[in-house]
């Protein structure tokens, strides 16, 4: 895989992205830490080991267990957020979600959150 850095200014920049803790998000995540950004790893998924591999680079990330299918779950992500990390610049909304009934078929719940 080619690695693309130094493209983008991400210093003193706070990304949060959820479903970050594997795969594709977590890709994301590690980006965004190589280009300076803080990044806040938001998932239902134990997503540890990404902030901690981020902080070994020494970059800046915290994990903070998220449902975003709960809105009282994504307000307290944000409030902790800010409290911790300041503004928000970057939000990657990356976290799916599948219904025993096949994907599409649970739609309206996650639109209605």
């Amino acid at each position: 895989m080619t690695e693309v850095s130094g493209k983008i200014d991400l210093k003193g920049r706070v990304a949060i992205v959820t479903g970050g803790a594997r795969g594709i998000g977590q890709a994301i995540c590690l980006a965004l830490a190589r280009e300076g950004a803080a990044v806040v790893v938001a998932d239902v998924i134990d997503g540890a080991e990404t902030a901690g591999a981020i902080v070994g680079r020494g970059g800046r990330a915290m994990y903070v267990p998220t449902d975003v299918t709960s809105r009282g779950q994504v307000e307290a992500l944000v409030e902790r957020v800010k409290a911790e990390l300041g503004t928000v610049h970057i939000l990657v909304n990356n976290a799916g979600t599948l219904s025993a009934g096949g994907a599409g078929r649970d739609h309206r719940r996650g639109l209605a959150a």
